[in-house]
Formats: C-alpha cells, sequence, structure tokens
C-alpha cells in the first residue's frame, strides 16, 4: 500500500483502486487503523473510525493526531 503522507510519526497509506467506501489507513509503529471519509450528497459529513484485522488499534495521542489530520485535508 503506498505510504502517501506522514505526520507525528502516522503514516498515511492509500490505494487509488481500492474498495469503498473511500478511506485511509493510519499506521504508527505495530498499530493500525482505517478511517472511512462519510460524504452525503458530495458534503463531508464525518471519519468513520475501524479496527484493521491484524493489528492493534492506535494509542488514543495517535488516533486523535490521525483524525485532526483526516478532517483538515478531506
Amino acid at each position: 500500500m503506498p505510504k502517501i503522507f506522514e505526520y507525528c510519526g502516522i503514516i498515511f497509506l492509500f490505494y487509488s483502486d481500492d474498495h469503498l467506501p473511500v478511506h485511509v489507513h493510519a499506521q504508527y509503529q505495530q498499530y493500525q487503523n482505517k478511517i472511512e471519509f462519510v460524504y452525503e450528497n458530495g458534503e463531508f459529513v464525518k471519519l468513520k473510525i475501524k479496527k484493521v484485522k491484524g493489528y492493534e488499534v492506535l494509542p488514543l495521542s495517535k488516533l486523535k493526531d490521525a483524525t485532526l489530520f483526516c478532517k483538515s485535508y478531506h
């Protein structure tokens, strides 16, 4: 999965031909979450945080950093 950005030590990964809904993977060391972007009528509504099978969830401070980044650049 290609790295698209790194912020506060969190690596954001994205496949352009991946399945819907639109999402990125946020990885920090052995932790990873999937962050889905929810749109309604073409407008950004919210983020959904999902667990990724085989990985521990991001520590709370890193999850906050990742969601802040995604909200800023949705």
